[in-house]
């Protein structure tokens, strides 16, 4: 007897140390906006926590905190999908309630909100096997695979070996439970994950080491007993799921446990969002605008949360004068004597500014009159290198002119002595107004038209200014037309340009001409 409260004490002690260790639990937010109120919201991982177990301490020293009701999280804050493992005892105890145990499972399967797209749901069958008595006890038919197909799940319980009458023990759905969490550890999920246990004892095993991991996997189990066991509040299944944020069902009917059943699954995925609360109180501090802590704790010490640092607001002046008369004053001397100081630099340098002011403006003056006179100065030599410049071109181009016109002088002396091979130059005999007329060619080229300045000026309003020119050039005459109005006529036929020989009739505007070599 001894040793069974021995055990049993060292079981509950375990449990509040795995509490201690691995319950999730923090604060949120702390506002203090309305100081000396404080106010703030606290998360905790167990969705059963009751406001009065929790405890509050700023700096370390407990505080009234009234506390208002838990709030669940947000439909967008909990996962669509879940992943259960529902375990199933196949033993000899009772053969009825095993296949009880199949009827609920079958009907459970098919009820809304159970199996959904996506979830993960995996059945096994558990109980002392012969074969391996005293060790590992779970069949896992060779897999351990998930689905959400309802008719895989049927056929899963199809599969199984109902008929098996094994040996089952009590403490032998403890060990199951432990190895089940093994095998979870292997295939991690971002998926809320449970363990549905069916079990109709109580169980002996010490749970620490299932406990321990199922706190550490985030595993929350689920205990559903039937038939009811009166003695089923004092064994260790209540101790596994009320620790792991699970809960425990214990009844006669089917029917209640079923239902049971569906409502866990359907919750589950909002449990393990865990709960939100808030808190207020007011502080006996006074406010020094500095950081302070804030811890959360229940009464047992089983679910302390990290420290959670928070800033009172800042003093306004006054709140500050008030705290603060002494230093108040000689700040004001400080700032007084400060403000004559400055007053004094503020006037010699402002007097320091002036004169170097004014010297700034005479030094700008005295440079913007030496650089107007270099200006000057640059612009008269430009205007003389220019006028210099311009002088040796123009010299330049009366040179180039002089030696141009003396060519073209030489040049035009050697045609006319060509053009005098016959010992006169040739001419043009016409009658112009009634009156024989003789124009006699002077020059190499000739251009006859109404202009004045042409060298064959001919007054006749049907002639052009310009109207043709006469050149001779490599021994022979060429006339050519410049654009005339009325045309040019060789020998009665238009020409724009033709060779021009002895005796040939040129006719423009009104007049004939006879050309003579």
């Amino acid at each position: 007897m001894f040793l069974v409260s021995l055990l049993f004490i060292t079981i509950f002690h375990s449990n509040g140390l795995l509490s201690q260790s691995y319950a999730k639990c923090r604060i949120d937010s702390v506002n203090a906006e309305e100081f000396p109120t404080i106010t703030g919201t606290v998360w905790c991982r167990n969705p059963d926590v009751k406001s009065k177990e929790l405890v509050l301490k700023e700096d370390g020293q407990v505080v009234d905190a009234t506390w208002s009701g838990a709030s669940n999280p947000s439909r967008e804050d909990i996962s669509r999908n879940k992943r259960i493992v529902i375990m199933a005892p196949v033993n000899s105890d009772n053969w009825q309630n095993t296949l009880q145990y199949r009827q609920i499972l079958e009907q459970v399967i098919d009820q809304e909100g159970v199996v959904e797209a996506g979830d993960e749901i995996c059945i096994v069958k558990y109980g002392q096997l012969k074969e391996s008595r005293g060790t590992a006890l779970v069949d896992f038919n060779g897999k351990f695979e998930f689905t959400d197909d309802k008719g895989k799940l049927h056929q899963e319980l199809n599969e199984i070996d109902w008929d098996l009458k094994q040996g089952g023990k009590s403490e032998d759905m403890t060990w199951a439970i432990d190895e089940v969490l093994q095998k979870l550890r292997n295939q991690e999920t971002k998926l809320p994950t449970s363990i549905f246990v069916m079990t109709h004892n109580k169980g002996k095993r010490n749970v620490v080491e299932p406990l321990e991991k199922a706190l550490k996997q985030d595993v929350s189990i689920y205990g559903f007993v039937y038939p009811k066991n009166d003695f089923m509040n004092k064994g260790n299944l209540e101790t596994l799921c009320e620790p792991s944020f699970g809960t425990l069902v214990n009844d006669n009917d089917p029917k209640v446990i079923g239902e049971e059943m569906v409502k866990s699954a359907n919750v589950m995925s909002m449990r393990a969002k865990g709960v939100t609360l808030t808190f207020e109180y007011e502080t006996e501090n006074e406010n020094d605008g500095k950081s302070h802590s804030l811890d959360l704790n229940t009464e047992d010490n089983s679910m302390r949360s990290e420290t959670k640092l928070f800033n009172y607001p800042s003093l306004n002046i006054l709140e500050w004068i008030k705290q603060n008369v002494v230093t108040s004053i000689i700040i004001l001397v400080l700032i007084l004597v400060g403000f004559l100081i400055f007053f004094i630099m503020r006037r010699n340098q402002e007097k320091m500014q002036e004169m170097e002011r004014q010297l700034n403006i005479q030094n700008q003056q005295r440079l913007e009159n030496n650089q107007l006179a270099a200006e000057q100065k640059v612009k008269a030599q430009e205007a003389e290198l220019s006028s210099i410049r311009h002088g040796i071109e123009r010299d330049k181009a009366q040179q180039a002119k002089q030696r141009q016109m003396e060519l073209d002088a030489e040049n035009e002396k050697r045609v006319q002595i060509q053009m005098r091979i016959r010992g006169n130059m040739p001419w043009f005999d016409c009658i112009i107004s009634g009156t024989n007329q003789r124009f006699q060619l002077q020059k190499s080229t000739t251009v006859v038209g109404r202009d004045k300045t042409a060298d064959w000026y001919v007054n006749n309003e049907r002639v052009s200014k310009r109207h043709f020119q006469i050149k001779f050039e490599n021994g022979a005459y060429k006339v050519t037309d410049l654009g005339s109005t009325n045309g040019l006529f060789l020998n009665g036929y238009k020409i724009t340009e033709s060779a021009i020989r002895d005796a040939d009739v040129l006719q423009f505007g009104d007049i004939r001409a006879v050309f003579h070599t």
